[in-house]
């Protein structure tokens, strides 16, 4: 259990770390380049900023993103999920 907090401690900090715009950026260029699943991944730590902080417009345009490249990959199913 003495192990835990610090690696808890250690992920938050890294988690504060990052930057929720510069990341949005990238998962843009990502999906640009259709490189569709990475941006995903970056979407949904993008996502995790604005759940944290309970911006539900933020949190909607990056739903609606990550929906988007979901169906540039024709994974249609997920992209109505993330749609809605």
């Amino acid at each position: 259990m003495g192990r835990c907090l610090p690696l808890f401690l250690l992920a938050l900090a890294a988690f504060a770390a990052e930057d929720p715009a510069q990341l949005n950026k990238q998962a843009r260029a990502l999906a640009a380049k259709g490189e569709h699943r990475a941006a995903i991944a970056v979407y949904r730590r993008v996502l995790a900023f604005h759940e944290a902080a309970g911006e539900q417009f933020q949190q909607a345009i990056i739903l609606n993103n990550i929906g988007s490249s979901y169906w540039s990959l024709g994974d249609n199913t997920p992209a109505l999920d993330y749609y809605q």
